[in-house]
């Protein structure tokens, strides 16, 4: 299989801090409700970052699934009719509301489970239009669900809803991680690369690039200045970073290059990091990171820094 090179996209639930989203449309949800149960109210928005290759990368989303540690599930939403977006053009800030103020159990939920239509899993004779697809040059590729794995994109994290109170989440889809080219079938399969965080305990951190550090003999400079780069971003301080494969210690998050600037200079920015300490690791070989296999990337430089709730810390990339 090949990676599809440098796709990264992000999935941000709930509207605590400002960000503007539109509608969600008709929504309902399903549980074990009893007048003697108390509730909170949850909300999420879709939201994504910047992408070298696609020129669209189309998600079909129909509901959302709250599990327990079991995987049972306990709480249902349907988006009624299905929201079709382009997770492209949510960019700069921009945000489409998927759930808004809805109601759930008060208890802890320890799996999600987002569910997306995609085209038959066994990719045989396909044909446009496609629920879910990657446009690339023009051409739609389908995107499908791993095979036996139809029922959503399912993933852990807890979620924590507390009586009478409203709470905000964030689903990271990190996609230079979930997007994989289905050998020549034509197709691309959508991996479950998501993570939660609670956004009143979220931060952030963005800096500049020097120019330079994209100069050297072993970086990809790809079809335009900053292709192939990104900032890696690892959980805790001084990790040895290492690219996206089985048995690596996978960054949590990443971020593509944005510029260059009129001097030349890039930069990036990653949102909803769980406060604390984090390693960030800069390479210009990101688009030869294939998800399957070690592929020994080269990191430019690193640094430790901690993230605080709230805040956006700066961190910057110079040259010594």
């Amino acid at each position: 299989m090949t990676r599809y090179r440098g796709l990264a996209a992000v999935l941000v639930g709930v509207g605590m801090l400002g960000v503007i989203g539109t509608s969600a449309g008709d929504i309902s949800g399903t549980g074990n409700r009893n007048e003697a149960q108390r509730f909170g109210l949850l909300s999420f928005l879709f939201k994504d970052a910047p992408v070298d290759d696609a020129q669209a990368v189309v998600l079909t989303v129909s509901g959302l699934e709250l599990l327990d540690n079991a995987g049972k599930v306990r709480q249902a939403y349907t988006i009624d009719p299905p929201r079709t977006l382009d997770v492209l053009q949510l960019q700069g800030g921009l945000s489409e509301t998927l759930l808004d103020g809805v109601e759930a159990p008060v208890g802890r939920y320890q799996q999600l489970r987002l569910l997306v239509e995609t085209p038959p899993a066994d990719c045989q004779n396909l044909a446009p239009p496609f629920a879910a697809y990657v446009d690339v040059a023009g051409t739609h590729y389908p995107l499908v669900l791993p095979a036996g794995d139809q029922s959503g994109l399912t993933f852990r994290g807890d979620i924590d809803v507390r009586a009478d109170e409203q709470h905000a989440y964030m689903i990271d889809l990190d996609l230079r991680q979930a997007i994989t080219r289905r050998g020549h079938s034509g197709c691309y399969t959508l991996r479950p690369a998501l993570r939660v965080a609670a956004v009143a305990a979220s931060g952030a951190v963005a800096g500049r690039i020097d120019a330079d550090w994209l100069n050297a003999d072993h970086c990809d400079t790809g079809h335009s200045p900053g292709d192939g780069a990104a900032v890696y971003a690892f959980a805790g301080y001084a990790v040895q970073p290492s690219d996206i494969g089985p048995g690596n210690n996978n960054p949590l998050a990443t971020a593509n290059l944005s510029g260059p600037n009129e001097v030349g200079d890039f930069s990036y920015r990653l949102d909803y990091l769980p406060a604390g300490a984090y390693t960030l690791a800069l390479t210009c070989q990101a688009g030869r990171d294939d998800v399957e296999q070690k592929d020994r990337l080269v990191f430019d430089a690193s640094a430790s820094v901690d993230i605080d709730a709230q805040q956006l810390t700066p961190l910057d990339f110079s040259l010594p």
